[in-house]
């Protein structure tokens, strides 16, 4: 910088001098991105259901990690809406995808109860409606959590059709 002195231009300061001289940040190599962690899961869901769809029959060890860690995640987000001061987590739209519910539904998996298939279809449902309205929604969700709603919604169609198929049978 300069200043016009006498009618000439001169240096505002005497002297530089460099205090921080930054260097350029060296990457390190670290846990991947959860964008291709829950990808891989979503590809996983997608063949595991094919194949379960061509036998007609259900993985239940996939329904039991898929269903189970977000039932899980939502007790937890349940939880601290409802039972701490924790404001940030008030009224959390994650609870859309990761419902407390799921751990319901997963311990009646092997009863295979009727209201099951209901229960299913509104997952189904609400899980592609979130989905096609995710950018719309008030409270922006973290786009690296799409491939588990896709997968959550995939296994509710899937849950839905085999058990419908077998009351019809």
């Amino acid at each position: 910088a300069s200043i016009r002195q006498n009618g000439s231009l001169v240096p505002l300061v005497k002297e530089k001098v460099i205090v921080y001289d930054a260097r350029e940040e060296e990457i390190q190599a670290g846990p991947p991105h959860p964008l291709l962690v829950f990808g891989l899961l979503a590809l996983a869901c997608l063949v595991v259901s094919g194949l379960d769809y061509k036998r007609k029959k259900l993985s239940l060890w996939l329904d039991v990690i898929l269903f189970g860690s977000t039932g899980l995640v939502g007790c937890m987000l349940f939880f601290l809406w409802f039972f701490t001061d924790h404001n940030d987590s008030a009224y959390n739209f994650n609870l859309l995808w990761a419902m407390p519910t799921h751990l319901i539904a997963l311990v009646a998996l092997q009863r295979k109860p009727l209201w099951q298939k209901k229960y299913f279809l509104v997952i189904a449902i609400l899980q592609g409606l979130l989905l096609i309205t995710w950018w719309v929604l008030p409270q922006a969700l973290n786009t690296a959590l799409i491939p588990v709603v896709a997968s959550l919604c995939l296994r509710s169609l899937l849950n839905y059709a085999l058990r419908r198929q077998a009351v019809s049978q």
